[in-house]
């Protein structure tokens, strides 16, 4: 894109793009400030994205109009786009990752989308993209708040239990050639056996929690068992992360603070190893004293990229061998089997609901699932929120092949343009060794979690600021503040912040709620025993 930054007439600048005036040749000041005055904004004290502002003139005037709204710019620049403040040029296929740094799920609640007039005339093609990329990047925000809004207590009581429950927890180091990464795709399922490591060897085995079910049909268990959900599954998944004969080694759980305590931690024998915690930056991982200390892993918004990710950070340079990890449904069959959901379908399966029927009314409306084709020629099924998980794994692919390789075993429809491990192969060898450390003492993890809790209603006890649109690197650190504070609130009282976030209820409801919710927590605290 040619873009020619031009004087106007009042001595501001103006920008030519494609040969067309973004800007007014006269007075672009005035023109942005007309503009700005005649806009009626539903939320002024909420987030705006602008699109399209060539100087960043239109950015200023609704600053100066509207002193309590929070701007982000996205301004056309040669290499693509450049978000104020932030990112000086990024490519137009970055934008949604960033953009989406950018912002805190809860300010979806009262953001509005601000598309300058100038490069709707311009620039046409670039305002499409863009919106496209703002229109995913809303979803995923969406998505994510109502995740946060509906399991935000249960996670903070999750991460309160596995703070005070978990007395020792592992560290992992890996040698060897290469590992086997197991997710609980339909392909598990359908194959009719499974390759093996070279002669004189084994290989390492890291396992997605609901892949343990299919593993087990071949005799497999997994070293490592990532346990990821924080919800209803969990547990029923974790049962069956047992070795899968006599005489192996239990299988380490790797998980997060918020995952939920599951069964087979508290009955795990004494001389089982303790979990691999690791920290993602969760505003809920405050609650562990020494959570300073844990591995730090990027969070993912699906267990597959989680998976890659472990791998990665536990073997950079080796070939990573990925099973099952489809991302689509195989015929009607979920996209995750066997599935513990199956069951409660079997029953409700009748005369004017035939199974057929409902598992396809699973996969979403029909408006929003794409049929897909097995090597086989079975058909699958590919719904909307499969598909925006490929991203998210297909970045963790390609920060892995930098350093190592990666091949699929039998590919889904989603992977067939990734290389296939050749038929025949043998698995790579591998071993992951675990090392036990020590937590602090029960009393000092107690009175940690305690404090924080304490800290949580000390900090809430006063509104965080409403005004996050202002510059300058000390307003910045203020914005991720703040940014936190919201965070908590959403986990803690997500119906009353969201309401006082848009401005249709006092900051004493959402006080309340949260103050309530940090006693339960104190309770507990107070009263957990392992």
């Amino acid at each position: 894109m040619h873009l020619e930054y031009r004087p106007a007439r009042s001595g501001e600048e103006t920008l030519l793009a494609e040969g067309i005036l973004l800007h007014s040749s006269y007075d672009p000041q005035r023109e942005a400030r007309r503009f700005a005055q005649a806009l009626s904004l539903d939320h002024p004290r909420g987030t705006a994205l602008l699109l399209g502002d060539g100087t960043g003139v239109v950015s200023r005037e609704l600053r100066e109009y509207y002193p309590s709204l929070r701007v982000i710019g996205l301004r056309p620049s040669p290499g693509g786009v450049s978000l104020e403040g932030t990112e000086p040029e990024i490519p137009l296929t970055r934008l949604e990752g960033s953009l989406r740094n950018s912002l805190a799920p809860l300010e979806v609640t009262a953001i509005q989308v601000i598309s300058w007039p100038g490069a709707s005339r311009a620039i046409p093609r670039w305002v499409e993209q863009v919106e496209r990329s703002v229109l995913a990047v809303l979803r995923s925000l969406q998505a994510e708040l109502a995740t946060t809004a509906s399991f935000g207590r249960v996670w903070l009581t999750n991460a309160l239990r596995r703070t005070l429950g978990e007395e020792r927890r592992s560290t992992l180091h890996f040698q060897g050639e290469g590992l086997l990464l197991a997710a609980a795709g339909p392909s598990l399922e359908q194959l009719h056996r499974f390759p093996r490591p070279a002669r004189g060897g084994s290989t390492a085995v890291i396992a997605a929690s609901s892949a343990s079910l299919g593993l087990g049909r071949f005799g497999l268990s997994p070293a490592l068992t990532l346990h990821t959900d924080g919800g209803f599954w969990a547990s029923r998944y974790t049962r069956s992360c047992r070795p899968a004969a006599e005489g192996r080694p239990e299988p380490v759980l790797a998980l997060p603070l918020r995952a939920s305590p599951c069964q087979s931690v508290r009955h795990s024998p004494a001389n089982a190893p303790g979990s691999f915690l690791y920290r993602t930056g969760w505003v809920g991982e405050e609650l562990a004293p020494d959570a300073a200390s844990w591995p730090f892993l990027q969070d993912q918004p699906t267990v597959g990229a989680s998976l890659l990710a472990l791998a990665h950070h536990l073997a950079p340079r080796a070939h990573l061998v990925v099973a099952g990890l489809d991302l689509c449904s195989r015929d009607l069959q979920n996209h995750a089997r066997p599935h513990w959901n199956d069951r409660y379908l079997a029953l409700a399966t009748g005369r004017l609901s035939p199974g057929e029927t409902l598992r396809f009314q699973r996969l979403g409306p029909p408006g929003q699932i794409s049929p897909l084709f097995w090597q086989d020629g079975t058909r699958g099924w590919q719904n909307e929120t499969l598909a925006l998980y490929r991203e998210p794994v297909e970045t963790v692919l390609g920060q892995h092949r930098r350093s190592g390789t990666v091949s699929f075993l039998s590919p889904s429809p989603v992977w067939s343009g990734e290389p296939a491990l050749p038929p025949g192969t043998p698995l790579p060898r591998g071993v992951i060794t675990t090392r036990d450390e020590p937590r602090p003492s029960p009393h000092r993890l107690r009175e940690g979690a305690r404090h924080c809790l304490l800290r949580w209603q000390e900090e809430l006890r006063d509104p965080p600021r409403q005004s996050p649109g202002q510059q300058g690197p000390a307003k910045e650190q203020d914005r991720a503040a703040r940014e936190r504070l919201l965070s908590l609130l959403l986990h803690l009282a997500p119906v009353e912040a969201i309401h006082w976030y848009r401005g249709t209820s006092s900051w004493e409801s959402v006080a309340r709620a949260s103050d309530e919710a940090l006693k339960s927590l104190l309770k507990l605290a107070g009263t957990f025993s392992p």
